[in-house]
């Protein structure tokens, strides 16, 4: 029997607040993987972050100044060449996302 293994869905806040759409995805998010799997960085209002706090961890620091292993880390990009695949994921453990993913057409802040 294998063993079960987390995968850690990352957050990167880029929203100047945190608006009731944008909470509400959030909210939505923490359902699916779990308040215990999702990770909200770059936080930067107090108060948004104590209520964010409700759907998962919480830092005020961007993805790229906190000690996740980027080997480990995949970026869901939905303007990738490639698919991702089951295969993909056998050696990850985070899996990257921003809140600009919510818009359409899609903005590129990265």
């Amino acid at each position: 029997m294998s063993k079960k293994r987390n995968l850690f869905f990352i957050i990167e806040h880029l929203e100047p607040v945190l608006g009731r759409w944008v909470w509400f995805e959030y909210k939505h998010a923490s359902k699916i993987v779990g308040r215990e799997n999702l990770i909200f960085t770059n936080v930067k209002n107090w108060k948004e972050a104590k209520k964010l706090a409700e759907l998962g961890s919480v830092f005020n620091k961007s993805v790229r100044e906190l000690p996740f292993s980027q080997r480990k880390m995949v970026v869901l990009d939905p303007n990738a060449k490639k698919l991702l695949e089951p295969k993909d994921f056998r050696k990850i453990i985070y899996a990257l996302m921003s809140t600009i993913q919510l818009l359409f057409p899609l903005l590129s802040r990265w």
